[in-house]
């Protein structure tokens, strides 16, 4: 009997595993880039999250794919939660497959074919063809998993009275509630401890209430993973899985107040086999407290968001807060996280160098900020070193943004070797002012989504060029003054080295948000070094 168990629920596991892994390897990418494109609103967020869970069979795959974009800054907290209350939902699909089919399906039917199929197309195609091979053959285990359950179960049921099990108190339940969680995290899957919960119940084993309860425990344990996967991420990870764990709570009470009900409601949706099929009864249960929670929290939808922004603060600007090692295995995900931070960095050290063209003084925060701009790009490098592809296209993207950590880097260097202010001359002073206006343009343009980033590129690159020809004009004019004796030696050469010096950190500038912005971009006739 334990062995029984044993396996079939090892098999269930095992074809959840290919199931997920396989339709993530055959349509992963696509599913990133409809994460992105379809979470601009929240309810196609919600619709996106039920469609995915569904498809995936996993809100674990979901919500950590999810943790992963948020911490990357692809999409917004809003989306993020959204994307989670509707995993909530489209894991309970699960629930229904098992019920429908998982408990009514003869296994040679179409659970072994289905497993034939697979192997051989995981054995014969590539790519794609093979991914989906592995789906199918998954998915074919699922079901000779949940018969091996049932044959388990129905020893289970000879042996033990499902009265035996704890009753209908509150502090009964809420042993089963844990009993559930348990199950959830020791499984590493809810999908599976509710199939395991339903063939349990179809063998007799469980009674309705039991089984009710258990499954809101195992609803609750799901988080676990979520939560653990956002230990030591940012702050947008640690906030999408306390709401994941908020929402489950909020939906779990909702769930409790209906069970000793059940029996009477599903008499009354279904007066004919409906009543009659405990497991259909559940699935859904499952569904609908899951959609009632989504119900309630929707109109108040803001209020959670700011509720679970209290809970996880923003304790300040983190260079390096879309870094999420989640996202490290998806190349063009990682390049975009990297891209973001590097332009975070860019926009600090923006503002605190047009802050210094009109008060020159080295003070702490320089110092600070300087340290931490380079710790920030040092992390960035080590994190796209991890994020490698062979994909010409994100290869280019990540070409892109080494570029712009060098420009960076450089324009850290020149930071920290601000001129003299004897060396400021009166064509220092004309640059400094053209510049400070377009810095300080430049600082909002680059924090606008909607920004075009060729304009922005253009005046960068216009501001450069501008300045390089003044510091060629005063080459040659104060040069020929000093060697006249009207300009002392030693004053010209300080000046120079002081137009040189913004000069190049406005090159840096310019050449840094070019990369940043249009990364895998090449510029055409561009000077390498200034």
């Amino acid at each position: 009997m334990i062995t029984q168990l044993m396996g079939g629920l090892g098999l269930f596991l095992l074809g959840m595993v290919l199931l997920t892994d396989g339709l993530k390897d055959a349509a992963g990418e696509a599913l990133r880039g409809l994460l992105v494109r379809f979470t601009d609103g929240r309810m196609r967020a919600l619709l996106f999250g039920v469609a995915a869970t569904a498809l995936l069979q996993s809100s674990t795959a979901t919500v950590l794919m999810t943790i992963g974009f948020v911490s990357a800054g692809l999409i917004s907290l809003p989306a993020a939660i959204a994307v989670v209350f509707g995993a909530n939902i489209g894991t309970t699909s699960t629930g229904w497959i098992v019920a429908f089919l998982g408990l009514k399906l003869s296994v040679g039917t179409l659970a072994m074919p289905l497993v034939a199929i697979g192997a051989l197309m995981r054995l014969l195609g590539g790519g794609r063809t093979a991914a989906s091979g592995l789906a199918i053959a998954g998915f074919g285990l699922i079901f000779v998993g949940i018969q091996m359950l049932q044959g388990g179960m129905e020893v289970v049921a000879q042996r033990f009275d499902p009265a035996s099990f704890p009753g209908g108190s509150m502090g009964a339940r809420l042993v089963l509630v844990i009993i559930g969680i348990a199950m959830t995290v020791v499984m590493q899957s809810s999908s599976v401890a509710v199939a395991a919960t339903l063939t349990a119940l179809h063998s007799g084993a469980l009674g309705i209430e039991q089984a009710a309860t258990l499954v809101v425990g195992q609803n609750i344990g799901t988080t676990a993973t979520a939560a653990i996967a956002a230990i030591g991420g940012s702050v947008s990870a640690r906030r999408t899985a306390a709401a994941h764990i908020l929402f489950n709570l909020i939906a779990a009470v909702f769930a409790f107040s209906l069970i000793p009900q059940l029996p009477r409601i599903g008499a009354a949706l279904w007066p004919g086999n409906g009543a009659t099929d405990p497991a259909i009864l559940i699935a859904a249960f499952h569904t609908a407290f899951s959609v009632i929670g989504v119900i309630v929290i929707m109109p108040f939808f803001s209020a959670f968001t700011h509720l679970i922004e209290r809970f996880a603060p923003d304790r300040g600007p983190d260079f390096t807060r879309n870094l999420d090692p989640t996202v490290a295995r998806v190349p063009a995900v990682a390049a975009e996280a990297a891209r973001r931070s590097v332009l975070g960095i860019g926009i600090a050290l923006i503002a605190k160098f047009r802050h210094m063209l009109h008060d020159p003084k080295r003070t702490a925060a320089l110092t600070t900020l300087l340290e931490r701009a380079d710790t920030g790009l040092d992390e960035v490098r080590r994190f796209l070193s991890s994020a490698t592809s062979p994909d010409p296209e994100h290869a280019e993207q990540h070409l892109g943004v080494l570029h712009a950590i060098e420009h960076l880097e450089r324009l850290v260097d020149r930071l920290g070797e601000w001129p003299e202010p004897d060396a400021i001359g009166p064509d220092f002073r004309q640059a400094a002012a053209a510049a400070s206006d377009v810095l300080m343009w430049l600082e909002d343009a680059l924090q606008d989504p909607d920004a075009d980033s060729a304009v922005i590129v253009e005046r960068c690159h216009a501001l450069s060029q501008r300045v390089a020809d003044l510091r060629r004009a005063q080459r040659e004019r104060e040069l020929r003054e000093a060697a006249a004796g009207r300009l002392d030696p030693d004053v010209a050469l300080r000046r120079l080295d002081a137009m040189r010096w913004l000069d190049s950190s406005l090159y840096h500038i310019w050449r840094s948000t070019h990369h940043a912005l249009r990364p895998g971009a090449r510029g055409e006739g561009i000077e390498t070094e200034r």
